[in-house]
């Protein structure tokens, strides 16, 4: 027996989403959201289990593997939606600033910027699920969280892509009298306690033999709310910018840019192994790609060891977008996905018993490290963080939004 559970998905800022053929071609299709509900899926089990096999298997049932049909059928039809290809309405300095947290989506060439198609903000779309009775409750729980965290589309991490999901029919009246368009941490911490019973009842009955699950997190997600007047916004594309200032200026700053640092690292490794805040900024994603004066391009990088390649590396820092009290009013949330290591000290917690790869998309890679490759020198070091991702972004957040403490943590 299914469920149809019915959604109304508006979005509340631009969304960069290509086609299933061309990324001129803009559309939502069910595989796009699926493998954004499959993201934040594994990840939220990750702060309940260490049990990466058994990760593997309520994601699989819920949402399929390349073995298996998922359970939960997805639909998605267009209600009203306005694709763009310019920022008219913005100046070219507010475009600048947008540039930043839109980089690869908002690109400048020759002195104009070309802009990647997107469904601009107000666009909606009708979601339906067919989901069995037996997973409806656990599946809606998850839906809420989802609401406020999840995102769709190129720069996701970045603000870009957030929407809002409004129930339609389908949902019991405990769900169905949430609010599902204003963000409140009671209720959002409500349902994260009932997503992790839930999570925990399906997950004692893969027990096999003696087997025991642990319990012990992966990592944890917290959930900081900036509380300054500058971070609230009528319009979310100004709060997006706002964002966009504040995060440059950190990153950027003139007394220690990422390109000075790095080449100082390069030439006198040991004089500035403990000063060089380029260690500290492999935390917001990587890779990182310098320019020197005399035009010659670096980039900090992770490097798989086994394989012996390079590849990207997502931040854990996440911006979100959500509607205050004030319903017509906008403000952020940093979201911030925390665990031990920038690189993994236990390669069994990304591989399961019949080694297959899972792909966290968070820090815990097995067999890499961080490296750094200049142009100009043909040089490449091996760069290690040398300071805990917590005390870097407790800085972050203290230096730009003057918070310290998050308002919701979800795991251990």
């Amino acid at each position: 027996m299914y469920s149809k559970l019915e959604f109304e998905l508006e979005f509340i800022t631009p969304a960069f989403i290509g086609g299933a053929f061309n990324e001129e071609e803009v559309e939502l299709r069910p595989a796009s959201l699926i493998g954004s509900l499959r993201y934040w899926f594994r990840n939220l089990l990750g702060t309940i289990t260490d049990n990466v096999d058994a990760i593997y298997k309520l994601e699989e049932e819920l949402f399929g593997s390349q073995q298996k049909a998922g359970a939960v059928k997805v639909k998605v039809s267009a209600i009203a939606f306005k694709i763009k290809k310019d920022f008219n309405h913005l100046e070219e300095k507010e475009l600048e600033a947008l540039s930043y947290i839109g980089f690869g989506n908002i690109l400048k060439k020759k002195g104009n910027y070309i802009i990647r198609p997107y469904l601009d903000l107000g666009s909606k779309f009708q979601i339906t699920f067919l989901v069995p009775k037996k997973y409806e409750d656990l599946f809606v729980s998850f839906l809420y969280l989802y609401n406020f965290l999840g995102s769709l589309g190129g720069r996701s991490r970045r603000g870009w892509g957030n929407f809002i999901l409004k129930p339609i029919g389908g949902l019991k009246e405990e769900f169905k009298n949430l609010d599902w368009e204003v963000f409140n941490k009671e209720p959002l911490g409500e349902i994260y306690e009932r997503f992790t019973d839930k999570v925990k009842k399906f997950l004692e009955t893969l027990k096999e033999g003696q087997e025991t699950i642990s319990f012990n997190s992966l990592w944890r997600f917290e959930i900081f709310e900036p509380d300054k007047d500058e971070f609230k916004k009528e319009d979310s594309i100004l709060l997006l910018k706002i964002l966009s200032y504040s995060y440059k200026n950190y990153r950027r700053n003139h007394r220690n840019p990422d390109s000075v640092n790095f080449k100082k690292f390069l030439i006198f490794r040991e004089k500035y192994k403990y000063k060089c805040l380029v260690y500290n900024r492999t935390w917001f994603g990587l890779p990182i790609n310098i320019r020197y004066k005399n035009g010659e391009k670096g980039f900090i990088n992770l490097y798989l060891l086994k394989e012996k390649k390079f590849t990207r590396l997502a931040s854990p820092v996440i911006f979100r977008c959500v509607k205050g009290e004030n319903i017509n009013c906008f403000r952020p949330l940093i979201i911030t996905k925390k665990s031990s290591t920038l690189v993994a000290d236990k390669t069994e917690k990304c591989k399961n018993k019949n080694s297959r790869n899972l792909t966290f998309y968070g820090w815990n890679v097995p067999e890499g490290e961080v490296r750094g490759l200049t142009a100009d020198e043909n040089v490449e070091r091996t760069i290690v963080s040398k300071y805990p991702f917590e005390d870097y972004i407790k800085h972050f957040l203290q230096q730009v939004f003057q918070i310290e403490t998050p308002i919701l943590t979800l795991g251990g």
